[in-house]
This record gives C-alpha cells, structure tokens and sequence, in this order.
C-alpha cells in the first residue's frame, strides 16, 4: 500500500521553497536506478521541453544543486525539486519515473 512516510526529499523540499517564496508548490521526483532519467543530463530528458515541469533543485547525496545546468548528469537516488502545474508535475514524474524507457524517436 501507499502511505506517505516523510523522506528526507520532504525536508530539502521545505528548504526550497522557503529559499524560493512565491515559486508554487514544488514536487520531489526521485530518480530510479537503471531508470529512463538514471545516467543522463537534464538537457537529454528535456523535462521543460516536454512536460513545462522545471527542475529546480537537484537534492544529491545531502547536498543541494541549485538550479542545475543542462549538462547536469542525473543519478540514481537524486531527488529532482521539480515545479510546474500538476500536469506538467506528473507528466515529469511519468518520464522520469517510468519503468521502461519510452523513446519519441
């Protein structure tokens, strides 16, 4: 079953909004091991792109990545603060998510 537990994703998503007053509500997206997003740059998924979700924060390891750069490369375990409407925020959380790669090729 699906119970919310607080993750720590839950707290480092507390501290961005507080650094970003104004920004919405933020959704914390982990990235899965061997997942679609696990070894490739935010510019590759194109989350703004396809979906009109941002990522905001990148929460690796303890530490934050404040608006990462394009070339950042995503790993398994990071914990993606990803603003946008609650579409875009599911439609970045089926990409990044997703249990078998889709390729738009």
């Amino acid at each position: 079953s699906e119970h919310h537990r607080f993750e720590p994703s839950d707290a480092a998503l507390m501290q961005v909004e507080k650094l970003l007053p104004g920004i919405g509500s933020l959704s914390a997206v982990t990235v899965e091991k061997g997942g679609p997003a696990d070894k490739r740059t935010l510019a590759e998924l194109n989350l703004r792109g396809l979906t009109g979700a941002t990522v905001l924060a990148i929460m690796r390891d303890g530490e934050q990545i404040a608006a990462p750069a394009g070339r950042t490369k995503l790993k398994a375990g990071d914990v993606l603060a990803v603003a946008g409407s609650t579409e875009a925020i599911d439609a970045a959380r089926a990409i990044v998510d997703a249990k078998e790669v889709v390729r738009a090729d």
